[in-house]
């Protein structure tokens, strides 16, 4: 996947947790991918994401929001047993 379109998710009530690291080659970002109804708690942003849309975030509720600062070293996060916890070098960002 390398990129989540316009309105993709809008109104998916269920949504609460969003990991975009986890698409290590997701680019891009349309406008309000998530808006209208998301409940959404978490989101993380990948460190190869480099286009975001004026309005991706537009009308989004979100309690954290994570950026990853740093290219995660290969193979480090799809070698992790499922039992391990997920650790980064995320930074949190106020919005």
């Amino acid at each position: 996947m390398i990129s989540i379109g316009d309105y993709a998710f809008n109104g998916c009530r269920n949504l609460t947790s969003i990991n975009i690291e986890k698409f290590g080659l997701l680019e891009a970002l349309g406008a309000s991918p998530f808006s209208t109804g998301c409940r959404i708690e978490s989101i993380f942003l990948s460190w190869h994401l480099n286009r975001v849309a004026d309005e991706t975030f537009h009308d989004f509720n979100v309690a954290n929001l994570y950026v990853d600062k740093y290219e995660p070293q290969h193979g480090s996060l799809t070698q992790l047993p499922k039992s391990t916890p997920f650790i980064s070098p995320m930074i949190p960002v106020k919005i």
